[in-house]
């Protein structure tokens, strides 16, 4: 993504925004303990690999859906909300824009600017940032009172926001602001929510830690300390001398021979004596990208699948995991917004996000579409050796609410009933 390559960009300090008001926005300058703003969790997501790796996973994989609107159980192919939502803004795909919905949801809270409750072409659609935000005092006030009755409805929307660049004021009603809540907006502010990244700040900090101490320990690996063996009671053996060390380093440093005679004996010590110290913080490193993705609902084995030494098959099912269980509910809350904001929840439509046509879900359609064959195969044995099909349906798991009329077997004996005859 263009704006979140510029954006990391920033946050490293290379300037290449030039006068821009991100970059001022957005450089580091450093904070302590947890972080507390949006531009905080920002920094410390992109300035960390292992919550980089986890954070923008989501989002990589959310933005593969497909927009599909239905009416009834018709889908339908032609509609202005899908013009909308495929061209959102002059600035973004619609891949960016659901991007930008799932990454700035993972931070806590995703704010979207709609421009007009109209479903119409010039209609503009962007997600802001959370710090650009100023809230009117009657909001901020009453951050968690009640809204109980339409006037005080009426008041919150009428509400007016400000969103301040350094080179643009734009001032509008809360009610062009659609919010998306990662957690929940009923905990401290419901125009706010607590955000993952607080909870995670020491392990992220931690991660920090471990990559400094690999970065020092692979410096140290490469360099060596060279010394003579000086007696203390023997005047005769002199310390080392500028020619004698100049002569240890240009020894050590030849490129072609590797026999070098010396007058006296001399003791080469390594920093790093153990390189199985890289290994354990690997580890270390992975352990904290688990714990991360623990966080966001990713299962420690389904990151597993999506490493380097894991086949394939398990990366794409891995994948179509992370879709399953952690994508497709923010997706379905995202697309149950748009539909209310818009009117269409009212007129029998219903918005979603799919991902069958990803080669990773189909690969795990395949997987389901064989497990249900086996449980057709065993529930036709069980039916045809007398068992009861609403008891073998219920043991296998099969959802069966109609059945045929039992078949009546004769024989006492196991393996010898037989069909009744009239």
């Amino acid at each position: 993504m263009g704006y979140w390559s510029n954006l990391m960009g920033a946050l490293i300090g290379v300037e290449r925004m030039g006068d821009s008001y991100f970059y001022k926005i957005w450089e580091s300058t450093g904070f302590s303990g947890s972080p507390k703003t949006h531009r905080q969790r920002l920094e410390l997501v992109f300035k960390n690999p292992a919550a980089i790796f986890i954070f923008t996973l989501l989002p990589d994989l959310a933005s593969l859906g497909k927009y599909r609107l239905y009416r009834g159980d018709q889908e339908v192919d032609r509609d202005p909300l899908l013009d909308l939502l495929r061209n959102p803004n002059p600035m973004q795909t619609a891949a960016q824009f659901k991007w930008d919905y799932m990454f700035h949801r993972k931070l806590g809270t995703a704010n979207l600017y709609v421009d007009s409750r109209l479903v119409r072409p010039q209609n503009k659609m962007y997600f802001l940032h959370g710090d650009c935000i100023e809230w009117p005092k009657r909001i901020t006030d009453h951050q968690m009172s009640l809204i109980l009755s339409e006037q005080s409805e009426r008041e919150v929307r009428e509400a007016m926001l400000k969103y301040k660049t350094n080179k643009q004021t734009l001032s509008f009603k809360y009610d062009k602001l659609l919010q998306f809540f990662d957690i929940s907006n009923g905990i401290s502010s419901y125009y706010d929510s607590p955000s993952r990244v607080d909870a995670i700040y020491k392990i992220i900090a931690n991660s920090e830690n471990v990559l400094k101490a690999k970065n020092i320990n692979a410096e140290f690996a490469r360099k060596f300390l060279v010394s003579g063996n000086v007696d203390i009671s023997n005047t005769s053996k002199l310390p080392m001398g500028e020619t004698d060390k100049q002569s240890v380093e240009d020894a050590m440093r030849h490129k072609s021979r590797t026999v070098f005679p010396t007058k006296t004996a001399v003791a080469v010590n390594r920093f790093v004596e153990n390189p199985a110290i890289f290994q354990r913080l690997d580890e270390a490193w992975m352990n904290d990208a688990f714990a991360i993705g623990k966080m966001l609902n990713i299962p420690k084995d389904v990151i597993e699948m999506l490493g380097s030494g894991a086949t394939y098959e398990n990366q794409e099912k891995a994948r179509a995991m992370i879709i399953s269980y952690c994508i497709q509910p923010d997706m379905e809350d995202f697309c149950e917004g748009i539909c209310r904001y818009f009117g269409y929840s009212r007129e029998d439509y219903r918005l979603e996000l799919d991902y069958s046509h990803l080669p990773f879900v189909q690969a795990l359609e395949r997987d389901r579409a064989e497990t249900w064959e086996s449980k057709a195969m065993a529930f036709m044995r069980l039916v045809s050796a007398g068992a009861d099909q609403m008891q073998a349906a219920e043991v296998l798991g099969i959802e069966i609410d109609t059945f045929n009329a039992p078949v009546r077997l004769l024989g006492s004996e196991p393996g010898q009933a037989t069909p009744a005859t009239e």
